[in-house]
């Protein structure tokens, strides 16, 4: 009586490692088809930003200027129907929905820039495409924080302005301010490269923008570029490697050659 009840009991065990093993094995299966469809669609997703982006930006010398003359033209419609209408709420409006547009388009032109330029930086096969790579990253970024900041002031939240910074920031008194500075793209270069001359500071959410700005500074020449030189160094060598070993396989055939035409 106890050998059949321990026999069952065996054959139950049995049973049940059969039946975990076969989970197991579903469930690894399982793992690999999620994985399988989620690299689908991010392949789709990455092919469907990689033809807009290709639609919007290249060649860039020709639709970029394009786009820009376009809305500047249209801009000067607008404001041109606005003030010949009595009921300017339309086109101011549709002013709104330009200025938009243009900002989105341009702010994405920039991370287009920054793409382009990095994507140029790990592949550079000189040292002169790799400075060109390297000057187009850091104006690209300047661009991208620039633009933070002008954004920022367009939405009242932080704005820049001439002499010593103070800790009362109102956003009704940016405009009222007559030290706010405009000069985005000179106070994103100086703190960029950690410059900091002090004729500019940040004001309202702009200081932790700048805190921002200049870490990213600090993380392209201390981090960024030693890997990228580190490639680049390494991808010369495995060149210097391949032309030796080319090289030699020549050297080889022409021996192969030669001892071939003297049995002739």
């Amino acid at each position: 009586m106890v050998k059949r009840i321990l026999k069952k009991v065996a054959s139950k065990r049995v049973e049940l490692d059969v039946k975990r093993e076969e989970l197991k094995v579903k469930g690894e299966e399982l793992k690999e088809e999620l994985k399988v469809v989620a690299k689908e669609n991010i392949s789709k997703h990455l092919s469907l930003f990689q033809k807009l982006d290709k639609f919007l930006y290249e060649p860039t010398l020709l639709k970029v200027p394009i786009v820009l003359v376009l809305t500047f033209l249209i801009g000067l419609l607008l404001n041109n129907l606005g003030a010949s209408i009595t009921a300017p709420l339309i086109f101011t409006l549709l002013k709104i929905i330009l200025l938009f547009f243009i900002s989105t388009y341009l702010v994405f032109f920039v991370i287009h820039l920054i793409r382009r330029s990095l994507k140029k930086l790990m592949n550079a096969k000189s040292m002169w495409t790799l400075f060109a790579a390297y000057a187009l990253f850091i104006f690209s970024i300047m661009l991208l924080f620039s633009s933070i900041y002008d954004i920022s002031e367009r939405s009242n939240s932080g704005y820049l302005k001439y002499g010593q910074c103070t800790d009362q920031f109102t956003p009704e008194g940016i405009h009222n301010d007559t030290t706010e500075s405009h000069n985005y793209f000179y106070f994103s270069a100086t703190t960029l490269l950690t410059v900091g001359y002090g004729d500019i500071c940040p004001m309202g959410i702009n200081r932790y923008i700048a805190i921002i700005n200049a870490f990213v500074g600090n993380f392209i020449n201390v981090v960024l570029m030693v890997w990228v030189i580190s490639n680049y160094m390494k991808r010369k060598d495995e060149d210097v490697e391949n032309g030796k070993e080319n090289g030699k396989e020549n050297e080889n055939e022409s021996v192969n050659e030669t001892t071939r035409r003297k049995k002739s």
